[in-house]
């Protein structure tokens, strides 16, 4: 992943941050492939959403941007 693209995953997690009522960061290793399967559709069906992302890339968003 080249700079450019991490920094559009920068910007969209941070626009899904900004947007969210409520954030889980969850340790996932240990899923099964069918019970990620299983627990995107139901998130899904809540109107809600799973998404794998770098802890490196995650905390760029959260934290704020230096002042100059």
């Amino acid at each position: 992943m080249n700079r450019e693209q991490k920094a559009a995953v920068i910007d969209q997690v941070a626009a899904q941050i900004s947007e969210s009522e409520a954030i889980f960061a969850i340790d996932y290793r240990g899923i099964s492939v069918p019970q990620a399967a299983e627990l995107r559709t139901r998130l899904r069906d809540a109107d809600a959403s799973f998404r794998v992302v770098k802890n490196r890339l995650t905390g760029r968003p959260t934290r704020p941007a230096p002042t100059r």
